[in-house]
């Protein structure tokens, strides 16, 4: 028989003591920007760990405190065009307004175009260097006409058009003002609004909370658990081959109310693949903002397409948190089985000549998100792990996904709170002048910098000596 292990977080706060560094999901509580001045404090409060395979983790609810200590706005884009935003973590407090020993520092902002490649520092996108981007073409040699053309978007393929078809002022107005209305810069400043979701490592004292997991105990008959235990757990694509997700979780609960607990979450219901949903994601990727209900790739579990999708992103179609949801009757009861997984980036699958989300191959963290978002909603009565040792993965095959193989069997209740889901796209209030301003230096910077064959051979280099990817952030 196997084992239904109730979660939860156990221990006692010894004087002194700390536990090792474990990840978090923070949610920020005030703003973050670029343009805030440096001193501005600010908050966030823990939904929960990224892992709970160790006890005396931080509750729910602790607040952290931090500071802006430098920042780096765009401006008009003339002397950047990336903008930067430095934080210092200053302490910790539990729910109950007591103070904690604690040393944090910040490693990632999820699902956001944004980057942290050093901690507490965020990286602000180069906004002109957007898909359309390579419509203004490449230059080989410099020219007297480089800096006029570039500044009025005539490189490219708008350039082409208008010296073969229409070379006159009208025809260049007309192309300029087309190109200014159909292709939005995106916003270059960073913008982190509250309902942001930072991942955060914390070294801390030893708590001493009771769970927030309500355990499943007595009340999930083993026939139940045992039925479970036994269920599939590939996920397949459309040519019959495994996908990397897995079946990881287990909903005890009928459709309006599992579809009402993700709404409260802060998840969005993803739309089927339509003409118009592809565009809109289209769009989307190419604005380089997000999509909140965007459709996902079709994969079946025992053959049939998911019933449900939930996900929640951020400010960024490339990442986004999402699960699939099956209808099964087990044992006389409506369970839904869900595989979640965390999309981190856009690639182009070869085999398929088509392009692709990859996603995180630390699987269990998904599991662990999910359940933080529900718990913060009051939408969990009761949850628990059924083992499954023969779906254990290291990251060597099956994939390259990492897990303990184990099932998250969750039951669901009325929610008791609404999360707002924090997503873009966002742009600051600047007035009409100062934006187009700013559009033509920093498009101008972009075509004269990197619009350049010389700038790709030095990319070249750099990705041959630089290994790129996702950071793996060790527990």
């Amino acid at each position: 028989m196997r084992r239904l292990v109730a979660l939860g977080v156990l221990g006692m706060l010894l004087d002194g003591e700390e536990v090792r560094p474990r990840h978090y999901q923070l949610r920020l509580t005030d703003a973050l920007t670029s343009r805030s001045a440096v001193g501005a404090q600010f908050s966030a409060r823990v939904v929960g760990p990224l892992s709970r395979t160790r006890p005396g983790a931080l509750p729910a609810g602790t607040k952290v405190r931090g500071a802006i200590v430098r920042k780096e706005s765009i401006g008009y884009g003339i002397r950047r065009d990336r903008a930067m935003l430095e934080i210092r973590f200053e302490g910790c407090e539990l729910p109950a307004g007591e103070a904690v020993g604690c040393r944090a520092e910040l490693v990632g902002v999820d699902n956001a175009r944004e980057a942290v490649k050093q901690p507490n520092i965020v990286q602000g996108i180069v906004a002109a260097s957007h898909p359309h981007s390579w419509l203004g073409g490449m230059w080989l040699r410099p020219a007297p006409t480089l800096f006029g053309k570039s500044a009025i978007g005539l490189t490219g393929a708008a350039g082409l058009l208008h010296s073969r078809l229409m070379p006159n002022p009208a025809a260049a107005a007309a192309i300029v003002g087309a190109r200014l209305f159909l292709f939005r810069l995106p916003e270059p400043e960073v913008i982190l609004p509250p309902g942001t979701d930072l991942i955060a490592r914390i070294e801390h004292g030893r708590v001493d909370v009771a769970p927030r997991e309500p355990p499943l105990g007595g009340e999930t008959p083993e026939a139940l658990v045992e039925q479970l235990s036994r269920e599939p757990v590939e996920v397949m694509m459309p040519d019959q081959t495994a996908a990397a997700d897995i079946i990881n979780f287990a909903f005890q609960a009928p459709r309006p109310l599992l579809a009402e607990s993700f709404r409260a979450a802060g998840w969005h219901e993803a739309e089927p693949l339509t003409v118009k949903s592809f565009s809109r994601t289209y769009a989307a990727f190419s604005a380089m903002n997000t999509y909140p209900s965007a459709p996902v790739s079709p994969l079946t579990y025992r053959g049939a397409l998911p019933e449900l999708v939930f996900q929640r992103s951020f400010n960024t179609l490339a990442k986004r948190h999402h699960i699939r949801l099956w209808r099964r009757q087990i044992e006389g009861e409506e369970i839904w089985m869900g595989a979640a997984t965390h999309d981190v980036s856009i690639g182009y699958d070869w085999r398929r000549l088509s392009f692709t989300h990859r996603i995180d191959s630390r699987i269990d963290r998904e599991r662990n998100v999910i359940e933080n978002d529900l718990l913060e909603a009051g939408c969990v009565e009761g949850v628990g792990l059924v083992e499954r040792p023969g779906h254990r993965a290291t990251g060597n095959g099956s994939g390259g996904r990492m897990t303990d193989g184990s099932l998250a069997v969750v039951r669901l209740k009325p929610c008791t709170s609404r999360q707002p889901a924090a997503s873009g796209p966002f742009h600051e209030k600047t007035g009409v002048a100062r934006t187009v301003a700013r559009r033509i230096v920093l498009e101008t910077r972009q075509y004269v910098i990197r619009g350049n064959p010389y700038y790709c051979l030095y990319r070249v280099i750099q990705w041959g000596f630089v290994r790129r990817g996702v950071p793996v952030f060790e527990e």
